[in-house]
């Protein structure tokens, strides 16, 4: 019969075990997603663990929460390959100068080097040319 933690023992192992996310996270840098985003999909997996792990069985709790928060992951990283979504953060470094600055992928897409990025210039195009065949749809008098 499974044994639940009590509020007080998952309050307790959750403050004794958190670093378990960013150890976990670490190790799927690799895959281009931020960290804190992968912390933040591995917390669900580390919430299910408290919600899940019976202290009667033989494995630590550390041991379980790695599981699950690994599982959370790898379960993102499927969902996102079956959608045939890859994203880059905008800030991804793509050269250190060793001065301090950098030169980032934003950086690529900005317009005559001002801040205005290619995909808002597009967005702008795209959304005159919908608002001119709505006009060119109108009556005289209007």
């Amino acid at each position: 019969m499974k044994v639940a933690l009590t509020p007080e023992e998952k309050d307790r192992m959750s403050q004794e075990h958190f670093n378990l996310l960013y150890y976990v996270a670490h190790s799927y840098q690799s895959t281009g997603i931020p960290i804190d985003e992968l912390v933040g999909i591995g917390s669900v997996g580390f919430v299910k663990a408290l919600d899940r792990y019976d202290p009667e069985n033989e494995a630590k709790f550390s041991t379980y929460a790695i599981a699950c928060i690994k599982n959370e992951i790898l379960g993102h990283l499927r969902r996102e390959k079956r959608r045939g979504i890859s994203t880059i953060p905008m800030e991804t470094i793509l050269k250190d100068n060793g001065d301090g600055s950098t030169f980032t992928l934003k950086d690529t897409l900005s317009e005559d080097g001002d801040s205005t990025i290619v995909e808002d210039v597009l967005t702008l195009k795209d959304d005159i040319r919908i608002l001119m065949q709505h006009v060119d749809k109108l009556p005289e008098i209007e």
